[in-house]
């Protein structure tokens, strides 16, 4: 089985390299027909029990996700050129990022930072020009270009930030280690990078939240930039959640506002609006992030 899957990788270049004179479009056809074939390998694999990761259900996992991404492609194939160029490009720098910290952290990391790292380059690289389209298109006068200038560099930090940290082994920082007193700050540049992506990134999220809850006409959701800046976020607490401390209160607060705001949200517009049921859980998981928030004294 391994052998035939070498041979599809193989038969899936040769085009590239013996007809190089091949359409963008046609690039997008091989690469759907690469990714469902070798999504179908690697779910045979799983069954009989040849997880090359030592893990089948994480081998049938990504075979899945490769026949979806595949469908996607063949379903979509103009889209999905500029999508798979930008997923390309933002798996690259990501998955750079993680192994330039590795030299200077030269340790094994586990199989579920690169699981990090892996999901955050794939959110940000599918949904980056989603976010760069909707921060020309909904950003109206001087507010709102600045709102959308910010949420969308946090987003395509935050996934670069993340990748080093996680790689670090490092937790997510509080706004204390940010903007705290003296014995709670870091030393560190990257925290203080991080913190100031989720600094902007709860702010903007909260405002949207409330903007949405008390005045939402000639409001759009920002699903795409949010989840670039959420998700990467979320998956750190939960790979590096901080052992001790206490819970700060902006936090909380921020938390507990996000949370009501989606509940709100989600009923007034109602169940036929998947941009609102997508901000609506975006909000979800970033209370949920910001609630697992435990400060300490620093001792850097």
């Amino acid at each position: 089985m391994h052998i035939f899957h070498r041979v599809v990788d193989i038969a899936a270049v040769l085009p590239l390299l013996l007809l190089p004179g091949l359409s963008a479009l046609t690039l997008v056809f091989v690469a759907a027909g690469w990714s469902i074939l070798t999504g179908v390998l690697q779910i045979i694999e799983a069954f009989k029990g040849q997880g090359r990761f030592g893990s089948p259900w994480l081998l049938g996992l990504a075979g899945v996700a490769g026949i979806v991404v595949g469908i996607l492609l063949l379903a979509a194939p103009g889209p999905g050129l500029i999508a798979l160029m930008w997923m390309i490009a933002i798996q690259a720098i990501v998955f750079g990022v993680a192994l330039l910290t590795l030299r200077h952290r030269p340790w094994s990391p586990r199989l579920s930072s690169w699981i990090t790292v892996a999901i955050c380059a794939t959110a940000g690289g599918a949904l980056l020009g989603v976010a760069f389209d909707k921060m020309l298109v909904d950003s109206l006068g001087v507010g709102g270009w600045i709102r959308g200038i910010l949420l969308f560099a946090a987003a395509v930090a935050s996934p670069l930030i993340v990748a080093n940290t996680v790689m670090y082994g490092r937790p997510l920082p509080t706004f204390l280690e940010l903007l705290g007193p003296q014995g709670y700050r870091t030393s560190s540049r990257m925290q203080t990078i991080l913190g100031i992506a989720l600094l902007i990134t709860t702010v903007i999220a909260t405002e949207s939240a409330l903007g949405l809850t008390f005045d939402p006409r000639y409001r759009d959701f920002q699903f795409a930039a949010l989840t670039m800046a959420i998700v990467p976020f979320l998956l750190l607490t939960s790979l590096n959640r901080p052992a001790s401390g206490t819970r700060p209160i902006a936090e909380s607060v921020f938390a507990g506002t996000l949370a009501l705001c989606a509940v709100y949200i989600g009923f007034n517009e109602g169940p036929q609006n998947w941009q609102s049921l997508w901000t609506c859980g975006l909000y979800l998981l970033f209370a949920l992030t910001l609630s697992r928030a435990r400060a300490a004294r620093s001792q850097e």
